[in-house]
């Protein structure tokens, strides 16, 4: 009888050590997370280049005409806002519309339109400059 008090109290023991192991793995699994790194500038940089792009394209903008661009977007950005806008053809080739220099904060949204019976991916890309 004794014996088997023994044996219930070491499996117990056993029983704790386990829960406790476990325990101390899950919380060091959860403190190795690497924190989440948002980038609120690139992602309204996003999403206002998907909104200028279409706003363009339902105004019926000539794509391959870059004051047509240009006159479009003067009033629509803001000041400390750069662009660049680009076609890429069906063979990859690029032609650059209106070429800025952007700086590292920028982002790229494009969309596929037939231009002249040729499908181009039109490409707009953003970045602040301060």
């Amino acid at each position: 009888m004794h014996r088997g008090r023994k044996q219930k109290g070491f499996i117990h023991v056993i029983e704790i050590i386990i829960v406790s192991m476990l325990v101390f793995f899950a919380i060091m699994q959860f403190s190795y997370l690497p924190p989440i790194e948002t980038d609120w500038a690139k992602t309204k940089l996003t999403l206002q280049g998907n909104d200028l792009l279409f706003s363009l394209d339902r105004m019926g903008v000539d794509w391959k005409y870059n004051n047509d661009i240009q006159s479009k977007l003067s009033g629509v950005l803001p000041e400390n806002t750069v662009y660049k806008v680009f076609l890429i053809d069906e063979q990859g080739d690029i032609e650059t519309i209106i070429d800025n220099t952007l700086p590292r904060n920028s982002a790229s949204v494009s969309f596929y339109k037939n231009i002249d019976g040729s499908i181009y991916e039109v490409v707009i890309s953003l970045g602040y400059l301060y």
